[in-house]
């Protein structure tokens, strides 16, 4: 048997003439959609497999499912006859452009057995075309070993039938190697730093000279974490062969990974005899590595031949390469990812110190992966979206830095000394926050589908993209902080009672029925919903938002900045961080910024203009109908009317509902002139640095509610609660008492909330509001408990306002996590702006 082993992510090329068996060959070894066949798609277009005229159609279509496939990293099998080397170049070329390796798969197969097997086809070759592919076949055969592909492979017709195909996966893609992982900056020979930091990390490492003069060492770590070098290991620095042989062993105990950089590249043409420039520090290499054994640099010469650009690692979420890599390369392998990965993009310029112009590829990356890598030395390290450069000049007296995965923990050592003075002063990479601009109008403007993990895709139809277009363009917050909209609150379905139109019975109901083990009851405060970002100070805002001139921002429930004026914010801002830092939330946490989601009391310090026009308007005029209608009543009963005393009754009972109207949104209006008059209500910590607190019990959250209102009791409101089963009789009869008697002066009622702020359970409701008899009249009109009126609305439609919510929730919480996981602000964004196009949906507002 014959055993072939190909990439398991490549182009394949069957390569033989009519009647050398590559349809045969393809459907042994390959899925059916894995397979492109120039006879299948002649067929496709115009129903005949033999037909010259479709050739040109059938192949345009042939290159363009390969170029898609290619997109999705899917081995294809390209089965035609692929003589001619023009031929083959066209799909070299479209491989090239999907950075995927390209495999010559050569049938030798004799004359006259072609002209066998083609003499058996339904509708046979004419037999000059056979002897003419065949002919071509023995002049191409010879060349192919010239052309570029990266494997070239040549089958027999006695070898045919026992050719067992063994699909080897790709070096670059480590998927399955889930560390934990310690990766290194760029080294260059800077031993001393390398020790000290390997010591800061934990590891051990044991130094020992074998007989032949080498130099090995021993490198482990307590909890099995390995390390990762973004690559550059060698120049400039005090003792380049030390720092390669401590790799290099680390490499070969299983302890360490390492990726090829410039530097590596250039000393493997060295020891494999080319030319090489003595600039950058490489003379000092040469000059360290002549002071080693040859059995040092023969071994030294394998080791660098081993290395690859990059690798993609813990199921795909973080990707390391020595000068970064862009998403479409991702775990692929060609020359064109090699050079990306090593050298990076440059403008083909030169700056004044004679060095390349290099493309900040950092700042247009938008992958999920998490990017790390070296090359470009910076003064300090800072996350590019979901990217992040550990070179921090260790060889120029700047810093040894390593990341540690996946706690996302910076860990660094000083350099001992200038070792090498730069050609070019390091500074910070410009544009180190593209994302500050608002996500890009092709994202918002069309129908697209928004995956999270905490329910099935999201669909957002094109209306209501428009309308988050709209939204987010001229009313948004400065978009470096705007991480998070929070979901609506689902509303309780009608009362089964007669004269009531929402009770707590039927928000139990639901949660009983969705086998829910417990519910939080909490009360509602009537104000307005805001999201707090607060930080522990100015640095940690700069670092993790990418704005130093703030502590943090108040946003609305659509994303807008919550106050016009700068003093209110500090002051809810500046509260709750003192608050978080009496309360020892950040060393608890382990977190420099939290976001809270809550209200802000009192109701008119958002809502003042509605109150004033909509609701006070309405109360005035109703209140004034009603007089002037008891006044003519009272004449026209004077005078003998007869129905004036009927109307009469009418008349006050209309104006006793005005009244209540009136004593039901006034209760909620309270004067706040300054910024000491505001009060915050939190009831989710919805987030902090390295988590989502989406699992969380809610009496997990209240509690961290509570320890802010006990720090911060001038700012922080706190929040009545009670847990209970609702399916326990007993339970639910005290928190129906509880709500009557809430509600019983106007008070907005409560909300009843599942066991966590993620979705669970088909249909569940994350939170179900409950809003009491007399504020429903603010909502639906000061006569809504007529008998005539409420039977009408209780055929309201609460069941979509569930589902935005459930939506909303999903959303809310995958916006969430894409920050916390570092991920760029433009995959941030696609999320926030799905969040406000669902809500902008049409639906009744009442709800």
């Amino acid at each position: 048997m014959t055993t072939i082993e190909i990439p398991e992510f490549c182009v394949l090329l069957l390569i033989g003439p009519s009647g050398a068996g590559k349809t045969t060959f393809a459907h042994r070894h390959f899925a059916p959609g894995e397979i492109l066949s120039s006879d299948a798609l002649r067929a496709m277009v115009c129903d005949d497999a033999d037909s010259l005229d479709a050739t040109a159609d059938a192949f345009a279509v042939l290159k363009d499912v390969l170029a898609r496939r290619l997109a999705h990293r899917r081995l294809t099998v390209v089965d035609a006859t692929n003589l001619r080397p023009e031929d083959r170049a066209q799909f070299v070329e479209i491989a090239n452009r999907g950075y995927a390796p390209v495999v010559a798969l050569l049938l030798d197969i004799p004359e006259h057995t072609c002209l066998e097997r083609n003499r058996t086809r339904p509708s046979p070759r004419p037999t000059h075309v056979v002897r003419r592919q065949s002919e071509l076949f023995r002049k191409t055969a010879k060349g192919v070993r010239r052309e570029r592909f990266s494997h070239v492979h040549r089958i027999t017709e006695n070898e045919v039938d026992g050719v067992s195909l063994v699909r080897q996966r790709l070096w670059t893609d480590r998927r399955n190697e889930t560390g934990p992982f310690d990766i290194i900056g760029d080294v260059h020979g800077c031993l001393p730093e390398l020790r000290a930091l390997l010591e800061r990390l934990g590891y051990a490492v044991a130094e020992r000279r074998e007989a032949d003069g080498q130099r090995r060492f021993a490198v482990s770590h307590p909890q099995g974490r390995r390390l990762v070098f973004t690559g550059d290991l060698n120049d400039r620095g005090p003792d380049s062969p030390g720092v390669l042989a401590l790799v290099m062993d680390a490499v070969a105990a299983g302890a360490a990974l390492s990726m090829k950089g410039n530097h590596e590249l250039a000393l493997l043409r060295w020891l494999r005899g080319g030319e090489v420039s003595d600039k950058h520090g490489f003379d000092r290499t040469v000059a360290q590595l002549m002071e080693e054994p040859d059995a040092f640099k023969l071994r030294l010469k394998d080791f660098l031949s081993s290395l690859r650009s990059h690798a993609m690692l813990d199921g795909g979420a973080l990707v390391v390469a020595h000068a970064g890599v862009k998403e479409a390369m991702q775990g692929k392998g060609s020359r064109l990812v090699s050079d990306f990965c090593m050298f990076g993009e440059t403008s083909g310029e030169a700056d004044m110190f004679g060095l390349r112009v290099r493309h900040n590829w950092a700042a247009e990356y938008r992958g999920k992966a998490t990017v790390v890598y070296g090359h470009t030395p910076t003064p300090e390290v800072e996350w590019i979206g979901n990217t992040l450069c550990l070179d921090t000049g260790c060889v120029f007296g700047g810093s040894l830095t390593a990341l540690r995965w996946p706690e996302r923990m910076i860990v660094q050592v000083p350099a001992e000394r200038v070792w090498y003075t730069p050609l070019r002063p390091i500074v910070s990479p410009v544009c180190k926050f593209p994302a500050i601009r608002l996500p890009d109008a092709a994202i918002l403007t069309a129908k697209a589908v928004v995956e999270t993990r905490w329910g099935r895709p999201v669909t957002i139809q094109e209306s209501e993209a428009a309308a988050a277009f709209e939204g987010l363009t001229r009313f948004a917050a400065d978009p470096r902080w705007l991480i998070h909209v929070p979901p609506t609150t689902a509303t309780v379905e009608a009362s089964a009672m007669e004269d009531w139109l929402e009770r707590p019975e039927e928000a139990f109901d639901h949660y009983a029925k969705a086998a829910a083990p417990r519910v939080m009851v909490q009360k509602k405060h009537m104000g307005s919903r805001a999201v707090v970002v607060a930080c522990r100070d100015r640095a940690a805002a700069k670092h993790r938002f990418g704005d130093g001139s703030r502590d943090g921002i108040v946003l609305s429930k659509s994303g807008h900045p919550f106050f016009d004026h700068p003093a209110w914010e500090s002051h809810v801002v500046d509260g709750v961080r003192d608050a978080a830092d009496a309360a020892g939330l950040w060393d608890r946490l382990e977190t420099d910024w939290i976001i809270l989601d809550g209200e802000m009391l009192p109701w008119n310090v958002k809502a003042d203009t509605l109150i004033r026009d909509t609701f006070a308007g309405t109360g005035c005029a109703g209140a004034e109908s009603a007089r002037a209608m008891h006044e003519a009543l009272a004449a026209a009963a004077a005078r003998g009317v007869e129905e004036a005393d009927a109307l009469a009754v009418r008349a006050g009972e209309r104006g006793q509902a005005i009244a209540a109207f009136r004593r039901a949104y006034g209760r909620y209006v309270q004067p706040c002139r300054e910024p000491a008059d505001l009060r915050y209500a939190p009831f989710h910590l919805l987030a902090a640095e390295g988590r989502v607190f989406a699992e969380e019990s809610h009496d997990w959250h209240m509690e961290i509610a509570e320890a802010l209102a006990d720090a911060a009791p001038t700012l922080i409101e706190p929040t009545p609660w009670i847990v209970l089963n609702p399916a326990d009789a007993a339970a639910r009869a005290r928190a129906v008492d509880w709500w009557l008697e809430l509600t019983a002066d106007g008070h907005e009622g409560y909300i009843v909330k599942g066991p966590c702020l993620a979705p669970r359970g088909k249909g569940m409701a994350p939170s179900i509001k409950v809003r009491g008899k007399e504020y429903l009249r603010i909502i639906y009109g000061a006569e809504y408990d007529r008998p005539d009126v409420l039977p009408g609305l209780k055929t309201r439609a609460t069941v979509r306002k569930r589902s935005m919510a459930r939506i909303g929730a999903s959303l809310g919480l995958e916006s969430l996590s894409r920050f916390v996981e570092g991920a760029s602000l433009v995959r941030v964004h696609e999320v926030v702006a799905a969040s406000i196009a669902v809500v902008s949906e049409p639906l009744d507002t009442r709800l």
